[in-house]
């Protein structure tokens, strides 16, 4: 998650998994798996300690498969095929979807390594179409996800600050949390929101909301901002509709961009 999420957002997911008695340990790194006499794995041993295991779930990533093109096109370090913006390979005959190729990053303006389901549909309709002749551009992607852990419902898209900084991008954020629609109502949720974006031109790079309630179709608007280009200025001022029976005059959608600094 820290991936996407700044700690401000992991620590909830975090705090409730311990609360439904989970144990969550990270920062360890796994040595190795101890089975017992039937062969069956009994324990995890990392750098730091020992943990019983009844089952062993490994998650460890993945990277592409690039041994039928290796040494023949070009690639990233790790293997993920460089394409134009209609999915070519260096080789123009060639074409790539999927997993296997490095999609245009909006946020960082440039390709990057993003293997989520959504890009891997897009890329294949788009290089379907693509075959015959070049006849539409991919319109890169911004990483968009989201998670639910137990209440805590989570969503992101763009770079989260921590990534946007180890890619050395000067940037600045804005952090608030807000009622989802007017205190006088029967009820509200509290969403939390940061967007991050570029100091100087004040480009949105990224964004994340949080909150018991499920928000994450928002994350929508402020993917396609990015994709747009747009900054958090103009996205402070976009048109929204307002009813209190779903939000406020000012929703906490446009409120994390008109409070930024």
């Amino acid at each position: 998650m820290a991936n996407y999420f700044d700690p401000e957002f992991t620590e909830e997911p975090r705090r409730q998994m311990e609360a439904q008695g989970v144990r969550v340990r990270t920062g360890e790194c796994v040595t190795r798996l101890e089975g017992d006499a039937r062969g069956r794995v009994c324990a995890v041993v990392t750098d730091r300690d020992s943990y019983e295991a009844d089952l062993v779930i490994l998650s460890v990533g993945f990277r592409p498969n690039a041994d039928l093109y290796r040494d023949k096109l070009e690639t990233l370090p790790n293997g993920a095929l460089v394409v134009d913006e209609y999915l070519r390979t260096s080789d123009p005959d060639v074409l790539a979807c999927g997993d296997c190729m490095a999609v245009r990053s909006n946020a960082l303006d440039r390709p990057a390594y993003i293997a989520l389901a959504t890009n891997a549909v897009r890329t294949g309709i788009l290089c379907a179409a693509n075959v015959a002749a070049p006849v539409r551009a991919f319109p890169g992607v911004q990483g968009s996800n989201a998670i639910k852990v137990f209440d805590c419902i989570l969503a992101s898209t763009g770079l989260c600050e921590s990534a946007a900084r180890a890619a050395g991008l000067d940037v600045k954020t804005n952090l608030l949390e807000d009622a989802s629609r007017p205190e006088f109502m029967p009820s509200h949720d509290t969403v939390r929101i940061k967007v991050v974006y570029e100091a100087a031109s004040r480009r949105l790079l990224g964004a994340q909301i949080l909150s018991s309630g499920d928000y994450t179709l928002a994350i929508h608007t402020l993917s396609l901002a990015i994709q747009q280009h747009m900054t958090v200025d103009q996205l402070a001022l976009t048109d929204f509709f307002f009813l209190p029976h779903f939000n406020k005059p000012v929703s906490w959608l446009t409120a994390a961009a008109l409070t930024a600094p």
